[in-house]
């Protein structure tokens, strides 16, 4: 009796030579572990660094509804939950580091453009871009 089962017969495993290859991570230098390391640590907060700054937001927009500047942080957080989910078929489509880029000039943008915002509504949806 065999301890293989038929589809481990039917589908042989490929070797894939991990050595060399400098994209895996394994191989990577220090300072590329730590770059790396510390940019997914600092991603995250770019969704609540403008929470000390809601009160100048309700100054300087003359907002005095709390939840519509509640919604200028929560706007961004949904943004980053809905995004992934769009954009990985992409991802497996067209490349991780291509379209990676591409996200990573997009969030520039409207970074630029939550920056120069002259409403509230249009902060909300440039966050939400973002």
């Amino acid at each position: 009796m065999s301890t293989e089962s038929d589809a481990e017969k039917q589908q042989p495993g490929i070797p894939v030579p991990w050595e060399p290859d400098p994209e895996n991570p394994q191989n990577w230098n220090t300072w590329r572990k730590a770059l790396n390391l510390e940019i997914f640590h600092v991603s995250p907060l770019e969704s609540s660094v403008i929470v000390p700054g809601v009160p100048l937001l309700q100054e300087d927009f003359h907002e005095t509804r709390p939840p519509v500047t509640s919604l200028v942080v929560l706007i961004f957080v949904l943004g980053f939950a809905f995004g992934p989910v769009l954009l990985s078929p992409l991802s497996e489509l067209y490349g991780r580091r291509l379209l990676l880029n591409i996200c990573n000039v997009v969030t520039l943008g409207f970074s630029i453009g939550s920056a120069l915002a002259l409403n509230i509504a249009k902060l909300i949806v440039f966050r939400f871009e973002a």
